[in-house]
This record gives C-alpha cells, sequence and structure tokens, in this order.
C-alpha cells in the first residue's frame, strides 16, 4: 500500500488504478486500489483505471488537506535524481496516509499530462494552423511537448514575452497576446481548472462558458421579462475591467479553492507575468499610464477563467446576500430586473461598496435603471417584451464591417470563401433576432459595393 508513486524509467510517475482486480473477490470494488500495475496494463481483471475525478473532489473537499511546497518538490527531485528506477519517492514530511500524497498529486499531474498537453496543443491550434510560429511548433510537437512537461512537472516555466497592440472595434482595446507555446501551457490548466470552477459559477453568469454565451443569455432574459413591462433593470459595468484586476486579490481567490501551492504558484507566475504592461490608471483616458499590481492580458484563455473566477465573488454577494433573483451577468456587464426602482438604485449602491471594498473595483459612469417596457440593450441586442433587435451601435459597426469586406472583394484583395465566411457569421448572429430590415439594408449595401468596384 505504500508504494503510491514510484519511479518508471526515472522519468514517470504511477498513479494507481481505481477498482483493484475483479477477481480477488473482496479487494475489488471502486473502494479498493490497484497498487502494482501501470494504466496501461491490458489485463482484463483490472478495475476501473482513471480516479482522477475522484482523486480532484477529494483534493478540494479533503478536511485536512496537505499542501505540496516548494521543499517538497525539491526534495523530490533530488531523489528522483539520485534513486534507482522503481524505487519509492518518499514525501519529506513523513505523511502517514499515503492516500494523502496522491491527493495532491493528481491534479498537478493532469496538467503536465502528456496527454492533456497534446489536447491542449490541438486546441491552441485552431483557426492557426498555417500560421508560421504554429508550424514551427508542430515541425517538433513531441520535443516541445516533453519540454514544456518537465518545466511544468519540474517548477522551471517561465512564460515568454507578450507581444502588444491594439483593436479600435467596438472600441480602443490593449490586446497582449503570447508565443504559442505558452497558449498550449495555458490550455492545458483551463482543461483541468474550468470543469472544477464552472460547478461554482452562478447558473446566469453566461461569459467564457460551455453551453453559455450572448443568445443563451437573451433567452433567459427575454424569459425572465415576459409580463413585466412596468418592472425596471439596473445596468452596470466595471471600468476597464481586465485593466485593473488586482494580482493579490485574485491569487487569493484562487487559494480558497486550489490547494495544491504549486498550481497556485504557476497561476500567480502567469496573472503577474508581464507586471506593469497590462495595468492602467482607472481615471485615464488612454493607456499610456500603467501601474504595476494590476491587470490581465485581454484575450488569454487563463484570463478569461480568472474573470469569472474573481467576478464570482459578486456574484454570489448579489444573489445569496442581496437575494436579487434576476440578476445575470456577460463578464463585467451586470444586469438586475427588478419591480421597485428604488430597490434597484440600492442594490447599485450596494453593488459598488463591494467592489470597492472586496475586489478593487470601480463602476463606470453608463449605470442607469431603465424601464424595461423600453428594451433592455444588453450583450449587444434590444430586449423588447415582444421581440428582439440588434442593438443601433453593433449594427452600424456590423454594416460598416460588411461594406469594408465586400469593397475586399470586389477589388480582389480578399477571397470569396474569406468574404463568405465573414458574411455567414453575421447572418448567423441575425438569427438570434427580428432584423428583416436591417438584412435588406446590408444586401444594398453589397450591391452597391459590387456596382462601384466589381472588375466588368
Amino acid at each position: 500500500m505504500h508504494k503510491l508513486i514510484t519511479t518508471i524509467g526515472n522519468s514517470l510517475l504511477r498513479m494507481c488504478n481505481r477498482g483493484g482486480n475483479w477477481n480477488n473477490g473482496s479487494n475489488a470494488g471502486l473502494l479498493y486500489s490497484n497498487l502494482n500495475n501501470g494504466r496501461g496494463n491490458s489485463n482484463s481483471n483490472i478495475g476501473f483505471r482513471p480516479a482522477f475525478h475522484t482523486a480532484r473532489r477529494l483534493l478540494v473537499t479533503a478536511s485536512n488537506p496537505v499542501h505540496s511546497n516548494k521543499e517538497t518538490v525539491s526534495t523530490l527531485r533530488e531523489q528522483r535524481k539520485t534513486q534507482p528506477a522503481g524505487e519509492v519517492c518518499h514525501h519529506p514530511h513523513g505523511i502517514s496516509s499515503p492516500a494523502l500524497f496522491l491527493i495532491i498529486m493528481i491534479l498537478l499531474e493532469h496538467i503536465f499530462d502528456f496527454e492533456n498537453l497534446y489536447q491542449s496543443y490541438r486546441e491552441a491550434r485552431k483557426g492557426k494552423r498555417y500560421n508560421n510560429e504554429v508550424i514551427r511548433f508542430s515541425r517538433r510537437l513531441e520535443q516541445n511537448l516533453i519540454q514544456l512537461k518537465n518545466e511544468l512537472m519540474w517548477d522551471e516555466y517561465q512564460q515568454g514575452d507578450y507581444r502588444e497592440f491594439y483593436v479600435n472595434e467596438p472600441k480602443k482595446r490593449l490586446i497582449m497576446a503570447l508565443p504559442f507555446r505558452d497558449r498550449v501551457a495555458q490550455w492545458a490548466i483551463y482543461r483541468q481548472l474550468y470543469p472544477m470552477y464552472d460547478r461554482k459559477f452562478i447558473y446566469d453568469s453566461y461569459a467564457c462558458r460551455i453551453g453559455k454565451g450572448t443568445h443563451k443569455a437573451l433567452q433567459r432574459i427575454k424569459y425572465w421579462i415576459n409580463g413585466k413591462g412596468e418592472w425596471y433593470y439596473l445596468k452596470c459595468d466595471v471600468k476597464k475591467f481586465f485593466y485593473r484586476i488586482h494580482h493579490n486579490t485574485l491569487i487569493d481567490r484562487y487559494k480558497k479553492h486550489v490547494k495544491d501551492e504549486r498550481i497556485v504558484d504557476l497561476l500567480a507566475h502567469i496573472i503577474k507575468a508581464g507586471d506593469g504592461q497590462m495595468g492602467v490608471v482607472a481615471q485615464a483616458d488612454d493607456y499610456d499610464k500603467r501601474v504595476t499590481g494590476r491587470g490581465m492580458a485581454v484575450g488569454n484563455l487563463i484570463s478569461q477563467l480568472s474573470a469569472n473566477v474573481y467576478m464570482n465573488a459578486l456574484d454570489q454577494h448579489v444573489k445569496h446576500t442581496l437575494r436579487a433573483k434576476y440578476y445575470a451577468r456577460y463578464m463585467d456587464d451586470m444586469l438586475v430586473i427588478h419591480k421597485s426602482k428604488d430597490r434597484l438604485w440600492e442594490i447599485k449602491d450596494m453593488i459598488e461598496n463591494f467592489l470597492d471594498e472586496t475586489l478593487r473595483l470601480n463602476l463606470n459612469n453608463k449605470t442607469a435603471v431603465r424601464k424595461v417596457r423600453d428594451g433592455i440593450d444588453w450583450v449587444g441586442f434590444r430586449t423588447y417584451l415582444t421581440h428582439i433587435k440588434l442593438a443601433k451601435k453593433t449594427a452600424k459597426r456590423m454594416k460598416r464591417s460588411i461594406k469594408a469586406v465586400a469593397k475586399k472583394l470586389f477589388t480582389g484583395h480578399i477571397s470569396e470563401s474569406k468574404y463568405y465566411s465573414v458574411v455567414a457569421s453575421y447572418m448567423g448572429m441575425l438569427k438570434h433576432a427580428d432584423c428583416y430590415q436591417l438584412k435588406q439594408s446590408i444586401k444594398r449595401i453589397i450591391q452597391k459595393q459590387k456596382n462601384q468596384y466589381a472588375v466588368v
């Protein structure tokens, strides 16, 4: 029973299989473990193999979780170098229950597991397979993944430098892009942490979650406001949200549920990498004045997860302390529906206080309380009691984009496939709204561009 973790070929960790051996009579079943066979063993008498989801829950809910700190990792690293293959790496703090050490290692082992890294590579390359950086990484795929695995395993991972640029739609934003190798690493972390955190988020959090999104949010709002035309809604959002996230507060949020110190240290390294580049002054109108200790890179996978982890504290406060039944959030855009206008202003003040005192954020000056019957302008659409329209600013942006891409097509600067993919994406978006007149307007724009630029 004490040989829970052994070295194989002086490099790999062997984790036990669940279920024991089914032909061992009383030693079989999900509560028993098979410790002398690896997961790749093909013997038919071995029970259920993975056991990772159960162990991951134990990692979070164990009454006395044991932390795997840097001292532990250093000691294990030295044992790995000096001990012969096949011998046990003993825990340096003499844990009396070997199962506790197994619980600690499983979540981290999943992050740097080679299969997880490979699937992360496949996710990171989607839509970018012919990018030069992705091609270079793919030419030596196995070597690159093994190197990344070793760096994550032995706390030697260092994130690369950000590439900084701006986008101006729908408004000017500072974007920080990582090298492809670091995007693979972030996918590896995300694939393991997201399922655990997704269960902790409220139902009506719709950004960057599987099975959610803007259209699900629209359906929910439409359902809520049915028969509530005389009610009111509060709409508010955070000022410079991603650029004002407080690093230490976010790390403390992760510590509440991630009990392995090595994973917390890895997340802290990613969060603080490029410190001083991403944080901006709250009162500034541009991105020239940078501050330290704040800011997450817009577009990074860990930034998306971190944003939901960070704002989940507010979600729980609004739902369970303020008792707001009709509350939804899409990233930093919050919506509350209530029959009392005064109550909504009270909720607004309490949200503002919580953001300031707990999350160290501020609301912007676009906060408003309006009648439901006038339409709820949220997530790019305006939702009325009887129908849904595309928001005016979204419609203007769409027309401008289609006009530009049509001009590029008829002047020979892009292919037809590229043109049709852009137009089809917009048409798909319009399926979720009542936009007959807008569709006709778009057709007229395309025809006008064709008449002006098409080569006869």
